[in-house]
């Protein structure tokens, strides 16, 4: 039988942590009206002092308020309220699992504006234009599309974290069985940079995840063929390997281990 309200109030008392007022919160649930929650939150809210404490807080508040009735109007709070960015994206993910595009389109322009040198807000932004293009099959407007934002993170931040951002959004369309969007994205990131095996090494995780381990194996033999320091090809030969040991035959994987073995030499 579950705890009565005094007994998590009494825990948020004798150690006012962010998850000890939630489970006070949320035992209000069947007992308070929404207002009376609402204040419940900006008394948790208004008693922390250290920032990830408070955008915790509004976090799951706002997640509550897919109960309670009125998102936007706690988001509004909490943007008065100069949150983080982590609250931000949140709300963005709420929004596209509701296919609120428009609104999703809006807050998120609001968002890269705000943390306009953060990668995370451009790799959030980015992923939810292609949920918008792929639900609704057709393309954004060209103000927001992949290259104008890109374009724009151009200005803002340094050339490996745009590449971050790339990669990023490469594995998410690989994610969403956007696999051709995904594999496109690779090859131009692989083809400016192929001496960056890291980028090698995602893309062959994501052809692997996706089960095409023929097109795995064409990577690694394509990478291999690359003018590689001994130390990095040992590692592609050693991935190699493992993914032979797990989806090749034995005598595919021993050719493998006879390749790394030479190189020893």
């Amino acid at each position: 039988m579950p705890h009565p309200p005094s007994f998590y109030h009494s825990l948020v008392l004798a150690n006012p942590t962010p998850e000890s007022w939630l489970m006070y919160i949320s035992s209000l649930l069947n007992t308070s009206t929404p207002e009376e929650i609402r204040n419940q939150f900006l008394k948790a809210i208004h008693s922390f002092s250290e920032v990830k404490d408070k955008d915790n807080m509004w976090i799951s508040w706002i997640n509550m308020e897919m109960v309670l009735g009125d998102l936007m109007g706690t988001v509004k709070k909490a943007i008065e309220n100069n949150v983080g960015s982590n609250v931000y994206f949140r709300v963005l993910e709420i929004l596209v699992e509701k296919e609120e595009w428009d609104v999703a389109i809006e807050f998120g322009r609001k968002m890269l504006k705000k943390f306009n040198r953060d990668i995370k807000a451009y790799i959030e932004f980015l992923k939810m234009v292609n949920n918008y293009e792929a639900s609704n099959r057709q393309k954004v407007n060209e103000s927001i599309s992949q290259k104008q934002i890109l374009r724009r993170a151009s200005q803002c931040l340094k050339s490996h974290e745009l590449i971050t951002i790339e990669s990023h959004i490469a594995k998410h369309l690989f994610d969403t069985k956007e696999y051709e969007k995904g594999r496109n994205l690779f090859e131009d990131l692989i083809s400016k940079h192929p001496k960056r095996t890291d980028l090698w090494s995602m893309y062959i995780d994501m052809e692997i995840k996706a089960n095409e381990i023929d097109k795995a194996r064409n990577l690694l033999e394509r990478i291999l063929a690359l003018e590689l320091n001994k130390k990095k090809t040992k590692s592609i030969l050693k991935k190699y390997y493992l993914l032979e040991q797990e989806h090749g035959t034995e005598k595919s994987a021993q050719a493998i281990l006879a390749r790394a073995q030479k190189l020893a030499e």
